[in-house]
């Protein structure tokens, strides 16, 4: 796979395959957005250009935009912007219903749980969640994950500068109920946050608020806060030792026909392949 590291060199690389090919070209951010979309496009009449990055991918579909060509379109991460409601204006770039791809896939009803049961103890699975009273374990970890985005939410919004990237998740689990540890959670962020415009205490009680919302949108939920969370959980209290990489390939793996056509952006993405007269999706009813 080439690596690409800036619009004007995925712009290249989209001309030299069009100088090739006549299909329809999708432009996706990373490869474990390839991963999950590779199996479900029309190859090999569909072909894939993984840009490393949401801003190659943007920046090039600007060029894309002004050269008029025709036949390419992107699949991209929404991140935070469909929580501001920020607009897309960018010709045939299509993004995510939640924060991210691997979001959208966790978060289509059941597929989280069903990859759970798969890999945890079933006894000590119904026992902690006997003992908490919950039916869904997928709910919870939506819950902590939920917390995590509205916290880096407001930061990014208030310029904060917290950085919540790579939490060791395993160390931010309550011992004694399924949720997060808060002062351990505040803890590890001061010290990965090395310009943060606020204190330990502040920290801990902008954590504590956040949680206490009965109805944070799952919108802020990242993908890979959920897988993260998940492969936590199995380790911390549901008897499997799995890793977030394995959890996040599961994932990828159970998006299957079925569950590809409930995704909003493959339905946006089938609209314009069949005003622009392609055909995208390799599944019969996509």
């Amino acid at each position: 796979m080439i690596d690409l590291l800036t619009p004007g060199d995925v712009y290249s690389h989209i001309m030299m395959m069009r100088n090739h090919e006549n299909g329809p070209i999708c432009v996706v951010e990373g490869k474990s957005d390839y991963g999950a979309l590779v199996e479900h496009l029309d190859e090999p009449v569909v072909k894939l250009i993984v840009a490393n990055g949401r801003q190659n991918v943007q920046g090039a579909m600007q060029i894309v935009a002004i050269s008029e060509l025709a036949g390419v379109f992107a699949v991209i991460d929404s991140d935070l912007d469909a929580f501001r409601g920020v607009v897309n204006e960018i010709p045939a770039v299509f993004y995510s219903e939640m924060h991210d791809l691997e979001a959208d896939i966790f978060l289509l009803p059941r597929i989280a749980d069903r990859i759970i049961h798969n890999y945890a103890d079933s006894d000590r699975l119904k026992s902690h969640l006997g003992e908490l009273g919950a039916i869904r374990p997928s709910k919870h970890v939506v819950q902590m994950a939920s917390v995590l985005g509205l916290v880096r939410y407001i930061s990014v919004a208030n310029r904060i500068g917290l950085n919540l990237s790579e939490i060791p998740y395993n160390k931010v689990l309550s011992k004694d109920k399924l949720s997060l540890d808060y002062k351990s959670l505040a803890r590890i962020i001061l010290g990965k946050s090395k310009k943060c415009t606020i204190n330990y205490d502040q920290i801990l009680n902008l954590i504590t608020i956040c949680d206490e919302f009965d109805h944070i949108s799952e919108v802020l939920c990242r993908g890979h806060d959920l897988c993260g969370l998940t492969a936590a959980c199995l380790r911390s209290w549901w008897g499997a030792n799995v890793p977030t990489d394995t959890i996040e390939r599961t994932l990828r793996s159970a998006l299957n026909c079925g569950e590809l056509l409930k995704l909003n952006v493959r339905a946006q993405v089938a609209e314009w392949a069949e005003a622009a007269g392609h055909k995208v999706w390799d599944c019969d009813a996509a």
